[in-house]
């Protein structure tokens, strides 16, 4: 009988254990990163084709290419707000970059890089009805946030 108490309460103690540990994080999500990454490091303006360097973070944050404005211009009636799609690359520490595509009206709005996520505050221009836009002309602000370790 005391080996069978023995038991239960070194199995009760492992169960216990187990359940307690820490060591699992909670995956980051667009419903979640700000809880996650809660250091905003820069928030920064990209020309099309160009990329912005953050000195004090080693990292390289460029405006690759517009891949789609279909966002509703000034001036016209539209069914929905439409959706401006941007690809972004992300280089830290001279390593290859890496790429993403963020939206502003659909997900995803931010990408995870790492302790670092690069949430889209902006697409601009926005469109004006019968003023056409060329890609040069466009720029996006971003935000880079910082995980806490």
């Amino acid at each position: 009988m005391s080996h069978f108490i023995l038991m239960t309460t070194f199995g009760g103690m492992l169960l216990f254990g187990m359940g307690c540990n820490n060591s699992t994080t909670t995956p980051a999500t667009e419903e979640n990163f700000q809880s996650i990454y809660t250091k905003i490091t820069a928030t920064i303006e990209i020309a099309y084709r160009n990329e912005v360097t953050i000195e004090s973070e080693g990292v390289v944050i460029g405006f690759d290419s517009l891949l789609e404005d279909s966002r509703c211009p000034e001036g016209a009636t539209c069914v929905w707000e439409g959706n401006g799609r941007v690809r972004i690359s992300f280089r830290q520490n001279k390593n290859k970059p890496r790429y993403a595509e963020l939206n502003t009206g659909l997900k995803p709005k931010v990408a995870f890089f790492g302790q670092y996520a690069v949430q889209l505050v902006e697409l601009s221009p926005y469109p004006v009805l019968n003023q056409p836009l060329e890609p040069e002309d466009y720029r996006i602000t971003v935000k880079l946030l910082k995980r806490e370790e």
